[in-house]
């Protein structure tokens, strides 16, 4: 089976999440994007997952060595979401043109890498794929068979951009793959055993 290039984009955690009106919004921000990038890394279809970040503070050590083996990251990106990953794609265009590469957004506190592997083992049959999010209308994962391949259209209605764009919607049951978090409301529909460990150590704290 191929093995998977995954680019995370993060932003600032002082500068993410803005909708959540939270006074440890920043806390939010990092542990969705510690979370992500753990299950990501612990996926066996990935083979690297490239951090593209300005957030000082995420660094190898945050994470255990296991997870910390499979990371990369770019700090020297563009601003705005899609400038970034087109930056790192670009990079990998370079250095593995032939490897497939996928786009996973970094606030899904929930996700396993069992969720992951099972979207990419899926995303395999198609040039270029992506995984819409729960409220129908945005984007959770994207990915192409190389890196000459992916556009990126996230932002308003990116599902929609992505498909006429030719992405293929991969329609697996993908366990919470689709459950990206941006409002406080987001993160009360989810469980508390389904979150990873970073986001469900500041849910048990009180405020």
């Amino acid at each position: 089976m191929s093995q998977w290039q995954i680019i995370v984009p993060v932003k600032e955690f002082s500068r993410g999440k803005s909708r959540i009106r939270h006074n440890r919004r920043a806390q939010y921000a990092g542990a969705f994007a510690l979370d992500t990038i753990t299950a990501a890394a612990r996926c066996g279809l990935v083979s690297r997952v490239v951090v593209v970040t300005d957030e000082p503070s995420l660094q190898e050590g945050s994470f255990d060595a296991g997870t910390a083996r499979k990371l990369a990251f770019l700090r020297e990106a563009p601003e705005g979401l899609n400038p970034a990953i087109r930056y790192a794609v670009a990079r990998l265009g370079h250095t593995q043109p032939e490897d497939r590469v996928g786009i996973l957004l970094g606030d899904l506190p929930a996700l396993r890498a069992s969720d992951l592997g099972d979207a990419l083992y899926a995303a395999t049959e198609f040039p270029r794929s992506f995984v819409r999010d729960a409220a129908g209308t945005g984007t959770t994962l994207l990915t192409a068979a190389k890196p000459s391949l992916l556009i990126p259209a996230f932002g308003e209605n990116s599902a929609a951009q992505h498909e006429a764009l030719g992405y293929v919607e991969l329609r697996g049951r993908f366990g919470q793959l689709d459950r990206d978090v941006d409002t406080a409301e987001d993160l009360a529909e989810l469980k508390p055993e389904q979150l990873g460990h970073h986001t469900g150590a500041i849910m048990t704290v009180r405020p």
